[in-house]
């Protein structure tokens, strides 16, 4: 097998990699920013981002060995409300990722 042959052998599937990684790259994501709780009632809370954009949920604390509680990951701009089943909501808290 000539040297031209073995190059051309190993450039073809380099080059295929090479554009599959340019296409799917995405753009960088910013963490969710303006992020705040508000408290409704005794079981309740409502939360919201403004800026950034990543995805944010709302995590409520729920007393009396209920679990937390979690709205659904969502984009900045939106607002989310969660609260407890039966126990009393002790605080609220916003979870973010890229």
């Amino acid at each position: 097998m000539s040297v031209r042959t073995w190059s051309y052998r190993l450039a073809v599937p380099l080059i295929a990699v090479l554009g599959m990684t340019s296409l799917t790259a995405t753009t960088a994501e910013a963490a969710p920013t303006g992020c705040s709780t508000k408290r409704i009632d005794h079981d309740t809370f409502t939360g919201t981002c403004t800026g950034g954009s990543g995805t944010w949920r709302l995590r409520v604390d729920c007393s009396r060995g209920e679990p937390d509680s979690f709205s659904e990951w969502l984009r900045p701009g939106r607002t989310a409300s969660e609260g407890c089943t039966w126990g009393r909501a002790r605080g609220a808290s916003i979870e973010s990722r890229n």
